[in-house]
């Protein structure tokens, strides 16, 4: 990382979804509202970028192959992280409220979930608040 990384204070957004199309819409979404960005294509992907990115933000799929979203939540829970993090599931809705409960009662801080598809309205609502 260089100095000038180092000095960089926008909010950093982790994007976790098993759909490339999805992960580059949030990745340009985001970063035209002044986020900086990193993605994986699942949790075990993620657990990798984390610690070195350091999220303000995670924005994480449900339903993902090898490391899902309720594993990454758990995982996200025993590193005691401090990142807002958005649930989000193209399948149904149950699943986000469910992963949400659960994450809620391991004591993840703030959480939130969403249903795909999104309208970019309703994603810069959610990452600005």
């Amino acid at each position: 990382m260089t100095p000038q990384d180092d000095s960089d204070n926008r909010r950093r957004l982790l994007v976790v979804d098993d759909e490339p199309g999805f992960r580059e819409f949030i990745q340009e979404a985001a970063t035209s509202l002044g986020f900086k960005v990193e993605t994986a294509a699942n949790g075990a992907k993620a657990r990798d970028v984390y610690a070195s990115f350091k999220p303000d933000v995670i924005l994480l799929d449900i339903v993902m192959p090898e490391v899902d979203g309720f594993e990454f939540t758990r995982w996200l829970a025993s590193e005691k992280t401090t990142s807002r993090v958005i649930l989000v599931t193209g399948y149904n809705p149950h699943y986000a409220e469910s992963a949400g409960r659960m994450a809620t009662a391991l004591g993840l801080p703030s959480v939130s979930f969403l249903t795909k598809p999104l309208r970019l309205a309703t994603l810069a609502d959610i990452l600005q608040t």
